[in-house]
């Protein structure tokens, strides 16, 4: 009887944290708009309808995102508070950094070169040969690297991530120190990559200045080691039977 009250209660223990252990995601849209957009290294900002300001890991001002697509296309103009490199990223809802598809700003002897990339494991990025790139370009402007490039929404290259108007993806925002290049450090970074869902035309923004929603996320690893130590606890529980 003891056993079956034992179990019983351990159960509960188990279904009570797949119901509680939860782990916050930050969400936001890359909504519809046929802005006309001029990719010379300068963001303006009436440019572009949208923006969405990120954060870094202290809470200092990370980057100002302006981007939005055209059904075939997307637009990205980023404004860094800093002149060291830059790196937009995305990839499949839930991954980081393996499997990514990232575009790379940095200063190359006395030029600022955009550049696109990808990672097949928890590494730096790679320049990818066949540029999924449009238009790029980038400048400092009054003390603050700004990056603007364009790239198709769908790709034929495996290194690139191929997306469509209704689907969920990550994207992450990273940026690094002075004299310093992306494929050596990095400090200033978002951890956590961010849900982006690709909104239809007919969905309207609520705004020009986005923010980020927090959604609750079911947490895998907590239910999977409470069930370990349960069943590594039902032996004992025989034994004193």
């Amino acid at each position: 009887m003891k056993i079956t009250r034992h179990i019983v209660l351990a159960s509960a223990l188990v279904m009570m944290m797949m119901t509680t252990m939860t782990s916050a995601a930050s969400a936001t849209s890359l909504y519809y708009s046929d802005a006309s957009v001029t990719v010379d290294g300068e963001v303006k900002a009436s440019e572009y309808p949208y923006q969405l300001a990120l954060k870094d890991l202290d809470g200092n001002d990370l980057a100002t995102v302006y981007f939005f697509h055209d059904g075939t296309n997307v637009y990205v103009g980023i404004v860094a508070p800093h002149e060291a490199w830059t790196g937009f990223g995305m990839n499949k809802q839930g991954q980081g950094m393996i499997g990514g598809d990232f575009v790379i700003t940095e200063k190359v002897k006395d030029d600022w070169v955009v550049y696109d990339a990808y990672s097949d494991a928890q590494a730096a990025p790679v320049a990818d040969d066949d540029s999924k790139l449009i238009e790029s370009a980038a400048s400092v402007v009054s003390g603050k690297l700004n990056t603007e490039f364009s790239f198709p929404m769908s790709s034929s290259d495996s290194k690139d991530l191929s997306f469509a108007v209704g689907d969920t993806v990550s994207f992450f925002v990273a940026g690094g120190e002075a004299d310093v290049t992306a494929i050596e450090y990095h400090v200033n970074h978002r951890v956590d990559p961010i849900d982006l869902k690709i909104e239809a035309q007919d969905v309207e923004a609520p705004g020009s200045v986005l923010t980020l929603s927090t959604a609750e996320k079911s947490s895998f690893l907590p239910v999977f080691f409470a069930s370990v130590a349960v069943l590594a606890v039902l032996p004992v529980l025989r034994r004193r039977r």
